[in-house]
Order: C-alpha cells, then structure tokens, then sequence
C-alpha cells in the first residue's frame, strides 16, 4: 500500500490522524459539565451531606482536576447506576483510587480496579473472543505479564504519537484509564458508557506495540463517539437497538448502533494502517492485507447505517464527510476489494 492521500479528506487532517478530532477538547469540557449536572440532578433527587462535599470539592478544584474527576470512569457509573446503584462514599472512594493507577507516558494503567468495575468487567457478554466474561479477571500488577503488557501499550501509544498524533490527542482527551484483562474475556478490547473512560484490553503473548496500537485507536474511538452522544443521540429510535445485522469485529447479529461505532472504528483504523506502511513499520502481515480484510468488512455494514432514518445531524456528518470518503479512497487503492455500496452522494 502506498502512503494512501485522498482528494475528499485532504483538507482535513483532523480525521486522518494528523490532528486531533474537530473541537475535541471542547467536547471533553462539555461531557465534564454535562457529568457535574447529573451529579447535581442525583442531589436533588436524594440529597446527600457527603454527595454535597463531594460536589463542592469538585467545582472548587482547578480546571484540569475539574474535569479529569468529572470525566472518571466512576462518574459515569454512578450516574448510570451500574452494576448498581453506588453510594456517594463509594464514588468518592473510587475516584480518589482511581483503580490505584500507574501513569506512564500519560497512560494511566488501573492496577486494582474497584469490585464495582470487576462486576462490570463480568458482566460483559458475548465478544470477538467468547460468549461472556464470568470467568474473567484482571491481571495481577505484580506479575510479570502485567509488567511486559504495559510495557508493550506505552510503546503502542508511542507509535501512534508517531505516525498519527492526531489520535494519540483524542485518546488523552477521551480515555482515563486502561484495565488489563486475562484471556477468559470475551473480547480483545471493550469499552462502553456505563464505564466511559475505562478501557479494557485482553491481550496474549502475540501483541506487539502495533497491536496495542491499533486497540487503543479502536478503543479511544468508542470513546470518542461516546462523548459526542451524550448531549444527543447519535442514533435515535428503539430499531437502532434490534440485534439483526451482521458486524466487522463480531461473530454475533449486532444492532446499528455498534455497527456505527464499528465503521467509524475502521475508518479511523485504515488511516492508522497506512500511516504504518507510510513509515516502514513492519507488521505481522502486511498493512495492505489487513486494509483489505477491514474494508471488506466494514464496506458490508455501511448501506444500512447509511440507510437509518434515525441518525443524528452529527452522526450523519462523520459518515458522510469522513467514513464514506475514506472507504470509497481505499477502495479504489486496493482494486480486489468490491466497490464501496452507496446511496445518494455517489463516491467520487
């Protein structure tokens, strides 16, 4: 694969890795201040002398601690009630843990994630890997596995920082914290709302700094999309939900909503793959290969999202301005990929 340009994205860098998502810092500001009025709102519902402190503490602190707690995977747990409903106490708790993190290279790596996430992490279901996580743990930060891991994920960042930066910024600014998991997950790499911010990753011997990579750019884009939904729906109506439709990253039926995430995921994952071969960063296969593969994939699910009469203003954007422009460039790159299906605009 030649260092891929395309004529439709050339003006904006933005989205394919060279700088940051459009306005993203605002966006996290925004999602801090959209978290602090559900706390408030939770006050009013049921007041609380250690839910007041705890707010008051917060809108007292400076700017950056002012959003970093309210953007807390714990935050958004709280509010979401999930796995069930927390006390202030625990909130509180878990916030000022925050997973007894380690922070490398602006990475912070929950070394002992509360019991509230660990029930989380078990209740998680059918994944790329499995049927659930009911046998599933994190890894022990006093092994030598944790050790290597972490190791291998900051050289993965590293790499991203490298060829696009761009994403690196939009993992800083939308990812708190990673949790590594055993191999009895389900998955390779899974975020959500209910945890937003928190990362879990599963990785085997196998992962190499590009696989790290390449699951931080997936997992920071889940996190990305999560908060450019919270204001308004990216997708809207109760059939965004209905599990019939096949996926790029799952064996299962999985409904729009995920099969957005997942074409922006792949989008964004074709840009990283050719700024690798731009650079002569060798990979277990080659990067064309693995375009090929995540083009066919994504291209099957884009008509019916595209489709969807119930996409928000912003959800049309990304896939209009930045999806289907870029699997209608890698597509007419890798000529053994069939034609991207469109509707009305026409790929050009």
């Amino acid at each position: 694969m030649n260092s891929i340009q395309s004529d439709s994205l050339a003006g904006r860098p933005d989205l394919t890795g060279a700088f940051p998502f459009p306005h993203v810092s605002d966006w996290a500001a925004d999602s801090a201040l959209f978290a602090l009025q559900g706390l408030k709102s939770n006050l009013v519902e049921a007041p609380s002398l250690v839910g007041e402190d705890f707010v008051h503490r917060v809108v007292r602190s400076d700017p950056i601690l002012w959003q970093t707690t309210l953007l807390h995977p714990a935050v958004f747990a709280f509010l979401a009630k999930e796995p069930s409903p927390w006390t202030w106490e625990q909130l509180s708790s878990e916030v000022i843990r925050d997973g007894d993190a380690i922070e490398i290279h602006d990475l912070r790596f929950w070394r002992r994630p509360g019991r509230h996430f660990r029930e989380i992490l078990r209740s998680l279901g059918r994944g790329s890997r499995g049927s659930d996580c009911l046998d599933a743990e994190f890894i022990s930060p006093l092994s030598q596995e944790f050790t290597e891991y972490v190791s291998r994920a900051e050289k993965g960042l590293r790499l991203v920082e490298a060829v696009a930066p761009g994403y690196a910024a939009d993992l800083r600014h939308t990812v708190h914290g990673v949790a590594l998991v055993d191999q009895n997950a389900s998955f390779r790499g899974s975020s959500g709302a209910i945890h937003r911010g928190l990362v879990f990753l599963s990785p085997d011997p196998s992962w190499d700094e590009t696989a790290f990579a390449e699951e931080l750019v997936h997992e920071s884009t889940h996190n990305l999309l999560d908060l450019l939904g919270l204001r308004e729906p990216l997708l809207n109506g109760a059939a965004a939900f209905e599990e019939k439709y096949s996926s790029p990253f799952r064996p299962d039926l999985r409904h729009l909503f995920g099969n957005f995430h997942a074409i922006v995921v792949v989008a964004r994952l074709l840009w990283l793959f050719s700024a690798f071969e731009a650079n002569g960063i060798p990979g277990r296969e080659p990067w064309r290969e693995r375009a090929m593969d995540y083009l066919g994939k994504g291209s099957q699910c884009l008509q019916g999202v595209r489709e969807y009469q119930g996409l928000s203003d912003h959800a049309s954007a990304i896939i209009e301005s930045f999806v289907v422009p870029t699997f209608c460039r890698f597509a007419s790159e890798i000529p053994s990929v069939p034609r991207v299906p469109t509707i009305e605009p026409e790929c050009h």
